[in-house]
């Protein structure tokens, strides 16, 4: 588990044996100033997805292997994300691959914006059915489903979040090959926001003890100081946020 941690907190780039690199040619979207070994990092400034001026700066259609986006269409206008998903699948070699990680909204394009989505910029909620449509139309040949939110009754043998589960097959390894961060925040002394970040759900086996849920709602209601949480459970201060948050939409998409 520690050594899980380190590897998702640290920005910097891990050795390329560390991340088990099949794909030479690896294109991460959205980047911000984060670099993973493997990948060429490409902030929005270097790469509107939705234009294939950029795509050009990239190398010829067809050449490419693999592209990576976490957290980054839903802040996407739909038609944009439709023609950045088919760009890239323009620019992939056959049976490259584009990895997406977004939040999900069950309800999809009829999703009411909440004032937490406003602030985040939010202008694009996808649900499993949509987020596959939409790679679908864009010409992948297949979309897998890594990580999906599930409802009560197809809980069983699922990890359980709140009223509902995490259907997830997104563990160490699919970590190593494409890692998804969901967006995790960062201090400026490079350290993981435990509060803020949110990792795979596979990575957290253990489930919060009773004790320690409990005490982690008490600091976020500011009813004890999160020296004291760290105190009594250190573990709360930072297994029980990053679990409690921690299931997404993460698709493969093939061509």
């Amino acid at each position: 588990m520690l050594c899980l941690l380190a590897i998702a907190a640290s920005r910097r780039p891990q050795p390329a044996e560390d991340f088990r690199v099949r794909w030479p040619r690896q294109i991460y979207i959205g980047s911000s100033d984060i670099q993973y070994s493997g990948w060429v990092s490409r902030t929005y400034e270097q790469l509107d997805v939705s234009k294939e001026e950029g795509y050009k700066r990239l190398g010829r259609p067809g050449t490419l292997d693999a592209f990576l986006s976490e957290h980054t269409f839903e802040h996407i206008p739909y038609a944009d994300g439709a023609a950045a998903f088919a760009l890239m699948h323009r620019w992939l070699r056959t049976s490259g691959l584009v990895r997406t990680a977004v939040p999900s909204f069950s309800a999809g394009m009829e999703t009411a914006p909440s004032a937490h989505d406003l602030a985040l910029r939010h202008v694009a909620f996808y649900n499993e059915t949509l987020l596959r449509a939409v790679l679908l139309r864009a010409g992948f040949a297949r979309v897998e489903t890594l990580e999906a939110p599930g409802i009560e009754a197809d809980c069983q043998g699922m990890r359980k979040l709140g009223s509902t589960c995490c259907k997830t097959r997104f563990g160490l390894e699919q970590f190593l090959l494409g890692p998804v961060m969901r967006s995790a925040a960062f201090t400026r002394k490079g350290r993981m926001d435990a509060v803020s970040a949110q990792l795979p759900a596979a990575f957290f086996s253990p489930r919060p003890s009773s004790a320690e849920k409990a005490a982690f709602s008490h600091y976020r209601h500011g009813r004890i100081s999160k020296q004291r949480l760290g105190a009594q459970f250190p573990r709360a201060v930072y297994l029980y946020p990053l679990w409690s948050n921690s299931c997404s939409l993460i698709v493969d998409a093939i061509k």
